[in-house]
């Protein structure tokens, strides 16, 4: 039985409900073509059932025995009245499986609706399973996006080294959050690529598995699913976000592309902020370390402060052990914002020197784990935290230590419990911590770890579904920014690693991913996926990385010497940081206040040490051009006709400042080390 929406030809099987086969109806390439493989590679819904003797039990489709499929205006309906489990017993869970036209063009939707009429839980659904990828150009020349964070190579399966057991060599799973940002997937190659996007409206744990189905021997057969993190006891129904699936040329951009745009009706960006994209970015800087190390005392806030405000950068980011957060025991009831009478005085006025001399002004700071030392023994503790899906206490242990033999000392302890974003106390106590910290004299806080990646299961009873774990930890952040932006229309919230769904109060974005060079293109996928938010690139002491965060229109999480030192450190770095936020200043509106398109429209003939970025905006194109740590020339062309206008008159702005007219679509640069210049058409 076949559906086709424009270009995207799919094929099911009558018999299980299945996709046999995902064709481009245009090109007539294959996609996925799961006849050729054995029959119970056939998949499309698993339902994990766990019982006493085995903990992983399931029900897959292609084994049912009744299965109905109807054929609909516009697609079709699966129904699976009675799953029965692999062990062959009926487990009275149903399933009605719907396939309809997507909005977009050449997608389909596939939702699953489950109801638990059995005497046991379900603790996991994949869902759509879809097999029978087996490449387009080979090894070397198809890619994987994924979820807006990495490009993988899927011919890596199996993988050469670790475990073999339970099929670990050929199977991969990608949580959501942090392991993807977004929650799509690209598969691109020569001649095409599909698309698979959970369209869930709101953060929902779970992630994306991926799975060669050849057994032990040669040859790739690719599978992959949505996991989704939910619990259904006996009595309960659920249905499942909406997955797309899509055929395309074989540009992952149209996946992103795709999503961007659902993405952007359901939550408009706000763009009554522009102004704050001009800025540089913010300095972070050690006082005191994780384990207490004394690095800085506390009244140096207001010349450090300056330091950065001398080069361009007005946000000073404290990174101090007690706002930094529990990782050590600490004696005392003391909490993250429990300075001495002494400490308050000092911090307090010198943030507020600081931000009336002109910088703004935040603290890293961890609110997810109880001050153990405190707490161990408190019995309201245990009502308090998350909990996995058999009972027991998660944890976590971040022991940092500046002056040990290692950076991680996990037996050194603490080893903390997490609190649950579902718990009342946990988010009076993270409002209550957040009044007291803009007390001191904070306008903006880096909120590390904004995320929530397993799911909590101890709320269950409470009516707390352990897949809105991440969305309600996000949730909180929200009201944590209210109280900041009554404070400071002008506050920023930062947040570790990267989320879509989360970026609607989170302002910028930093991840120790993004330092290398070698980060270049994922963090150009992440900059095009999520164009209305900031992010920034780690700087030590490298100013190539500097221009070629510029270029990207990403701004500058400045850690030099590892947080210990400060840009008067290093005078050449900060020479041209300051030329840099001159001349963001000078061209924000075309660049950073416009939309990133990554290398939309334009083509660069030069040096390999010549990069170039493409932004868009209703004055016309621009494109930053950057020689990344060695002297460069070349050429930059640029196709109007791949932009929203057509722009104007021409003209090139230099790192110096000096503004040159600049006609037609052609320039040609001659750059040296690490200097940077905007053309804007």
């Amino acid at each position: 039985m076949d559906l086709t929406y424009g270009r995207l030809k799919l094929s099911f099987d009558p018999a299980t409900g299945s996709v046999l086969r995902m064709t481009d109806a245009v090109s007539g390439l294959v996609h996925l073509e799961a006849l050729s493989g054995k029959p119970d590679e056939r998949r499309l819904l698993r339902v994990n059932v766990p019982s006493e003797a085995w903990s992983s039990r399931y029900a897959d489709s292609q084994d049912q025995s009744e299965v109905e499929m109807t054929r609909t205006a516009d697609g079709l309906v699966m129904r699976y009245p009675n799953l029965l489990a692999a062990t062959g017993e009926a487990l009275g869970i149903s399933a009605e499986v719907q396939v309809t036209p997507s909005p977009a063009a050449e997608e389909a939707l596939f939702t699953v609706h489950l109801e638990n009429g059995g005497r046991e839980e379900i603790n996991e659904v994949r869902f759509p399973w879809v097999t029978g990828w087996t490449g387009y150009g080979g090894q070397g020349q198809d890619r994987l996006a994924l979820g807006a964070v990495h490009f993988l190579d899927p011919h890596s399966y199996p993988k050469p080294t670790g475990a073999t057991y339970a099929r670990a060599a050929q199977r991969e799973t990608f949580s959501y959050p942090t392991s993807m940002y977004a929650p799509w997937v690209d598969l691109s190659g020569p001649g095409g690529g599909l698309s698979y996007s959970n369209y869930m409206p709101e953060s929902e744990n779970g992630g994306f598995s991926l799975e060669n189905l050849v057994d032990y021997g040669a040859g790739l057969r690719l599978g992959f699913s949505w996991v989704h993190h939910v619990v259904l006891r006996p009595g309960e129904s659920w249905t499942s976000p909406p997955v797309g699936l899509a055929v395309h040329t074989g540009d992952w951009h149209e996946t992103a592309d795709r999503y961007r745009a659902w993405f952007e009706r359901l939550y408009p960006p706000d763009r009554s902020r522009l102004s704050l994209r001009s800025r540089m970015g913010f300095q972070n800087v050690f006082f005191r370390g994780f384990d207490g190390t004394p690095i800085r005392p506390l009244e140096d806030v207001p010349r450090v402060a300056a330091i950065g405000r001398k080069y361009g950068v007005d946000h000073l980011c404290v990174w101090d052990a007690l706002t930094l957060g529990n990782y050590m025991h600490r004696s005392g009831p003391r909490d993250l914002t429990d300075y001495t009478p002494e400490e308050h005085a000092v911090l307090s006025q010198g943030l507020r020197q600081a931000m009336a001399e002109g910088s703004s002004t935040s603290a890293l700071i961890n609110f997810r784990h109880p001050n153990v030392a405190a707490r161990l023994h408190d019995p309201t503790l245990q009502s308090e935290i998350k909990r996995y899906y058999d009972g027991t206490a998660q944890t976590e242990n971040w022991r940092g230590s500046h002056c040990h033999a290692g950076l991680w000392t996990p037996h050194l302890g603490p080893q903390s419990y997490l609190f649950s974003p579902f718990s009342t106390a946990h988010q009076e106590r993270v409002l209550r911590l957040t009044r007291d910290y803009l007390d001191l004299g904070y306008a903006s806080m880096f909120y590390d770890q904004p995320f929530e990646t397993q799911p909590d299961y101890g709320f269950l009873e409470q009516g707390h579904r352990p897949e809105h774990t991440h969305r309600d930890a996000v949730r909180l952040i929200a009201r944590v920014r209210e109280l900041l932006l009554a404070r400071d229309p002008h506050a920023i919230i930062i947040g570790e690693e990267g989320d879509l769904h989360s970026t609607r109060w989170v302002d910028m974005w930093m991840s120790w991913r993004v330092s290398n060079l070698s980060a270049a293109p994922a963090a150009a996928m992440t900059h095009y996926a999520m164009p209305h938010t900031m992010l920034s690139w780690v700087i030590d002491q490298e100013p190539e990385r500097a221009a070629l965060a510029f270029a990207m229109g990403m701004y500058m999480c400045l850690m030099i010497h590892g947080g210990e030192g400060t840009l008067e450190d290093e005078p050449e770095l900060a020479q041209l940081l300051g030329q840099l936020a001159r001349l963001r200043q000078a061209t924000a509106k075309r660049t950073v206040e416009a939309r990133f398109v990554d290398h939309r429209g334009l083509i660069v003939d030069g040096d390999e040490s010549l990069v170039a970025y493409s932004y868009d905006s209703a004055a016309g194109p621009a494109v930053i051009v950057a020689a990344v740590g060695a002297a460069a020339r070349g050429k930059a062309t640029l196709d109007p006709s791949a932009f929203s206008a057509p722009g104007g008159e021409g003209k090139l702005v230099s790192l110096a400042g000096e503004v040159i007219p600049a006609s037609g679509n052609t320039q040609e640069f001659r750059l040296q080390p690490n200097e940077v210049a905007v053309w804007m058409v």
